[in-house]
């Protein structure tokens, strides 16, 4: 009772719907007459095509894709595809079940397992793949820079406030860290006071010494910390390589 059929014609067009469809997507059943793909995420059509087109070879498919519901939003939906029994025109059969809770936890659980939970930035291994794959990228003589940034005196803020405070100050300058660099994906945690940051496509080290300083700036704004002020600073080290480069050699240098 909480899947959505539809009988669907050869143009993608529905006609016909079970009344859950209603519950499911928001839209009456003689509302979602006609319509069918152009419901379909676009950025989900490749995986709707590939589909059809096995469907044309008379096999039936299924896969996952974002359906729009009626309110504007989408929902995730599982769906199984067949052409209908002893039909003499292109019928075809839909079954739609409803997986949004479960691909939205998915989601989160992946998300998770790859960032950093007190600040949200990508962690170590992720920030490594990502600095390879902008080393891959690179073209010609362009170049890309990793900065490293410690946060100085960490561990004199642990004593004197305790690690809840230390935990402040990191999530304060990691949030700092990319707001100046604009691009939250190019930033990452490295080890307990480390952030790494990659700048991709140069033409020297100008532009990431540049950036570096105005991250020095940033990062002094003052934390508070209960009815004490904690006023961190950070040192930034930058090591520039190109499409011979890994990730690895540049953080450690």
């Amino acid at each position: 009772s909480s899947d959505v059929v539809w009988e669907v014609n050869s143009l993608g067009e529905t006609t016909w719907s079970s009344d859950s469809v209603l519950s499911v997507l928001g839209w009456s059943t003689e509302e979602i007459l006609g319509h069918g793909l152009d419901l379909v995420h676009a950025s989900d059509r490749t995986i709707t095509d590939e589909a059809i087109r096995q469907i044309g070879r008379g096999m039936p498919s299924q896969g996952e894709c974002r359906l729009t519901c009626k309110d504007g939003s989408v929902r995730w939906m599982a769906f199984t595809t067949h052409r209908a029994a002893g039909s003499d025109s292109d019928v075809f059969v839909v079954s739609l079940r409803d997986i949004d809770d479960e691909v939205r936890a998915r989601e989160a659980l992946v998300h998770a397992v790859g960032h950093d939970p007190l600040t949200g930035l990508a962690a170590r291994p992720v920030m490594t793949a990502r600095i390879d794959d902008t080393l891959d990228r690179l073209s010609g003589r362009r170049l890309a820079a990793v900065l490293c940034i410690a946060i100085d005196r960490l561990s004199g803020i642990n004593d004197a406030y305790t690690h809840a405070a230390g935990d402040l100050v990191i999530a304060s300058i990691a949030a700092r860290v990319a707001e100046t660099v604009g691009n939250s994906d190019l930033v990452g945690r490295s080890t307990g006071v480390e952030f790494l940051v990659v700048i991709p496509d140069l033409t020297g080290i100008d532009a990431a010494a540049e950036l570096a300083g105005r991250i020095l700036e940033r990062a002094k704004g003052p934390v508070h910390v209960g009815a004490h002020q904690v006023d961190p600073t950070v040192s930034i080290g930058i090591a520039i390589g190109n499409r011979s480069s890994e990730a690895e050699q540049l953080i450690r240098d």
